[in-house]
């Protein structure tokens, strides 16, 4: 309610953007989590709609470069969710009966296709360029790390499938976004 409340003053396409993600959340907390897919769509997007919020806060217009980081956000958040899935899967339909996409269709096959949305994210870090956000040898430095990075994930998780080294990766993947996100914050000074 203190983020509705608070996002009234606020544009009206910002206001929108609030209550969706509010109503949102309260399915994910009833249903959407116990979903296969559904549940991981709902917290990748979740990551990336900070960037779409904020561009229309300040601004109308939509910002290409914002969107493909949004883009690269919500890639990088649904390969991470899919490794979250993967690594809880015996809990997941043990104790809550989850139907998870690992429960339907196995472990591997579900960390096959993270690996795909990681190694997808190699050209795709360098997207926001393309869209006119500025680059200097240093930005392209930091963005290649996390593209690096991401390839190197995206081999781990499709040969390795022990729980331990996929708790490595899900948690490596939010640093080497981090690392992507001071990247392209950098472009900006």
């Amino acid at each position: 309610m203190l983020g509705i409340a608070c996002a009234v003053p606020l544009p009206q396409s910002a206001l929108y953007i609030t209550l969706l993600f509010t109503s949102l959340s309260l399915l994910y907390n009833w249903k959407l989590k116990l979903l296969p897919l559904v549940g991981n769509v709902y917290i990748a997007a979740s990551m990336a709609i900070p960037f779409l919020f904020g561009n229309f806060v300040v601004s109308s217009a939509l910002s290409l470069p914002l969107l493909a980081i949004a883009l690269v956000a919500f890639v990088a958040g649904l390969g991470r969710e899919i490794v979250k899935s993967a690594e809880d899967v015996e809990g997941d339909v043990k104790h809550r009966g989850a139907r998870t996409l690992p429960a339907l269709v196995g472990k591997k096959l579900s960390c096959y296709f993270a690996a795909l949305l990681y190694a997808v994210l190699v050209p795709l870090a360098f997207l926001p360029f393309l869209f006119g956000l500025k680059v200097n040898i240093l930005v392209f430095g930091i963005v290649a790390l996390t593209a690096i990075s991401f390839a190197a994930m995206a081999y781990l998780v499709a040969t390795d499938q022990k729980k331990e080294n996929l708790e490595a990766c899900r948690k490596s993947s939010l640093l080497a976004l981090g690392v992507g996100l001071l990247g392209y914050a950098a472009s900006l000074i």
